[in-house]
């Protein structure tokens, strides 16, 4: 193991709150701005990968108002930090500072 993979996730990443300002990456991996809405990682057991979170992010169709203005269109719920294991091209969030995972084409097995 790298000493990166060794130090712990605490110490490299600032942890998310609810209210937090993430980058939400969905399914097709198009960005959004998103909020968090709950936290599902305890530090102490986060010591290696990030938390998984549930966020939300406004509709990205300037049509989509109400008497409250935008409408929400999307929550994705127990979502994994783009470094975890396993994490392709979507579905993740990450900080805005930090870089997103590269499209990888589907392979056949």
């Amino acid at each position: 193991m790298s000493d990166e993979q060794e130090a712990l996730w605490t110490d490299r990443y600032e942890w998310p709150v609810t209210g937090s300002y993430v980058i939400a990456v969905d399914e097709v991996g198009k960005e959004h701005n998103a909020l968090v809405t709950a936290n599902w990682g305890a530090k102490e057991h986060c010591k290696t990968a990030g938390p998984t979170i549930n966020l939300l992010y406004v509709s990205d169709d300037e049509t989509k108002t109400d008497q409250y203005g935008r409408q929400i269109d999307r929550h994705m719920s127990s979502t994994m930090h783009a470094r975890q294991g396993g994490c392709v091209h979507g579905r993740y969030w990450r900080w805005p500072n930090e870089e997103g995972v590269a499209y990888r084409a589907p392979s056949s097995i």
